[in-house]
């Protein structure tokens, strides 16, 4: 199996879990435009894939995150066997650059993403002037993110590069999801 020293995630995070107010909430899929073709997961459910990850044994994982589930993304790092070593905020903001778009809030009104990143083995980093934040628009439909990520991801370390959850394919990546036609394989999310 190819191993990949760079694996940035988005994963589809289950929409049953904390709120804004650290609540649980249920919700029911059919119907929801949300869910539709998209895979769907639960926090349990990620980290059942701990030997199907095909990281090398050098990898730097980037993995996209809302807010409220950062307890969550800790426990799936460590189950993918990395360690957790800083975020890079994404500020999401106005299309013409005024300033952040507001987003939804409970007790504060979010207007950014986190993408952590977490290592394992000794990592050559190549580029050490990478910022902790990009700053802009929200371009697309929901998880689209910002092009910059993958430019980051390729100055962090070289190749080869693997995207988990991925809506489309990138030239000079590999990707893994159910939205595209993919080589790879992950058993313990594919039924």
């Amino acid at each position: 199996m190819k191993k990949y020293n760079l694996i940035l995630a988005d994963p589809p995070w289950d929409k049953d879990g904390p709120d804004r107010r650290g609540n649980t909430k249920l919700s029911t899929v059919s119907g929801d435009s949300w869910f539709d073709n998209q895979m769907v997961l639960s926090s349990q459910d990620l980290c059942r894939a701990t030997n199907s990850i095909p990281s090398a044994d050098n990898c730097i994982l980037l993995m996209w995150l809302p807010i409220t589930r950062v307890q969550e993304a800790m426990m799936i790092i460590a189950a993918w066997r990395f360690t957790y070593k800083t975020q890079i905020a994404w500020v999401k903001m106005t299309n013409d650059g005024s300033g952040p778009r507001m987003g939804m809030g409970g007790l504060i009104r979010t207007c950014h993403e986190l993408l952590f990143v977490a290592t394992k083995g000794k990592i050559p980093i190549l580029d050490r002037g990478i910022r902790s934040v990009i700053m802009t628009p929200l371009l697309g439909g929901h998880g689209t993110k910002p092009e910059e990520v993958y430019l980051i991801a390729e100055r962090m370390i070289p190749g080869p590069y693997l995207e988990l959850f991925a809506r489309n394919k990138r030239k000079g990546w590999d990707s893994y999801g159910n939205q595209i036609d993919s080589k790879i394989h992950i058993p313990e999310w594919e039924s």
